[in-house]
């Protein structure tokens, strides 16, 4: 066979009988035929938007791969859709195949070596050669099938090293596994421990670019948990001037783990803020926080003032990308497809279709209209509340997903 055919049910049976009923279909080519019989190996994650992503490899040549997503929200015209290859999905969340288990202190210890010689090096090449060896063997314990295994030594790494480099590549690895495990308790122990790293009064007195470095990286690996017992912590931050520099990472794991009003009320400010980065990220995090498809989405009343802020900055915007996640947040907050939550009221619906048409749609500038077109049709017929097409509906999902695959 050269291709493998996956509907997708929703309902409370275990098996694919009425009531249950199904709301996609994916339609996976492979590029070589696979013998009759092949065993398939399948990982599958649901986020706190009941977004599915689906992982999957040939058991016995995990060089074989494909991944799909389907918005368990929406129900699809069922059809056959074929999957572009994994690499070209930049959406999805990249599961690496599973390799045989690594022994834990050999690799640990040859990360330390390769850690040790770049820091004691002055010479640029080998200093390259030295992180592209760390990034291999990250790489290997990510695709390792005991890689959680893995999580208490690098705790003790970044725990006993203190700021290096040694304990960011930790961090960093951490916020790897954190992100496409399916533990929960593991997911917790990774967000409680890069909690205590972040600690704010280690930033006074830690070596000077232990808050660009350490301290981000573990912010970082607490948004990659998506844990929302972060939040009182993450919010913190947003009061002590000491992170102002690392508030683009800041904001990017708040809109990642939080889901309250006072959340929603602490990053109004920023709003308005001076730097293009931080309207940047402010945008992104309030779509994330304000979503109507999330599991438990905010009343409506909680974002009135939010949607009057983001309208008002909207219509003055100049900075492209400030402006496409100005679009992206007023159509995930204005979203009025689920009448059966409380959505905005529909005068205020065509007043924010209308700013978007006359800032994007009907401006004279060509950029605008190229970079932006996409986006604000997506956002003016989720405030419409007109189903998406599937295109849209996987635009939607990769401005959603897009810091999940940050590098590093």
């Amino acid at each position: 066979a050269t291709f493998l055919d996956l509907p997708f049910y929703m309902g409370r049976r275990h098996d694919i009988l009425p009531p249950n009923r199904r709301i996609a279909n994916r339609h996976v080519q492979f590029f070589q035929p696979l013998q009759e019989g092949t065993s398939i190996s399948l990982q599958v994650e649901v986020d706190s938007m009941q977004i599915m992503t689906l992982h999957g490899w040939c058991t016995d040549n995990p060089q074989i791969k494909f991944s799909v997503i389907v918005d368990s929200n929406s129900s699809e015209k069922v059809q056959s859709d074929t999957v572009e290859p994994i690499t070209r999905r930049i959406h999805a969340r990249i599961v690496e195949p599973i390799q045989p288990p690594l022994d834990i202190e050999e690799t640990v210890e040859a990360i330390e070596q390769q850690c040790d010689i770049w820091e004691r090096s002055h010479d640029s090449q080998q200093k390259a050669y030295c992180m592209q060896r760390i990034r291999d063997l990250e790489k290997s314990i990510f695709c390792a099938a005991n890689r959680e295994a893995f999580v208490d030594r690098l705790m003790e790494i970044a725990t006993d090293n203190g700021p290096c480099l040694f304990t960011n590549r930790a961090l960093i690895l951490l916020g790897r596994i954190a992100l496409v495990s399916a533990n929960i308790d593991l997911k917790t122990k990774i967000c409680a421990f890069a909690m205590k790293i972040s600690d704010l009064k280690k930033i006074a007195d830690s070596p000077g670019d232990f808050l660009q470095q350490t301290f981000r990286y573990a912010v970082e690996t607490i948004g990659k948990t998506g844990r929302g017992k972060a939040e009182t912590h993450l919010l913190s931050m947003l009061d002590d001037p000491q992170t102002m520099p690392i508030l683009n990472s800041v904001l990017h794991a708040i809109g990642k783990c939080c889901g309250t009003a006072a959340a929603i009320r602490k990053l109004k400010r920023f709003i308005q803020a001076s730097l293009p980065g931080h309207r940047i990220a402010v945008n992104w995090a309030l779509g994330k926080l304000g979503s109507r498809e999330r599991e438990c989405p905010l009343d409506i009343t909680c974002l009135k003032e939010i949607i009057n802020e983001l309208y008002r900055r909207f219509s003055i915007e100049q900075h492209m990308d400030a402006k496409r996640n100005a679009i992206y947040a007023l159509g995930e907050i204005c979203d009025r497809r689920n009448q059966s939550i409380s959505v905005v009221p529909e005068d205020q619906a065509r007043r924010i279709i209308e700013v978007i048409q006359a800032r994007v749609l009907r401006a004279p500038s060509s950029d605008v209209k190229d970079k932006l077109t996409k986006v604000a049709q997506i956002a003016i017929a989720m405030i419409s509340g007109i189903s998406l097409s599937k295109e849209e509906e996987e635009h939607l999902l990769s401005i959603r997903t897009e810091l999940d695959l940050e590098k590093e």
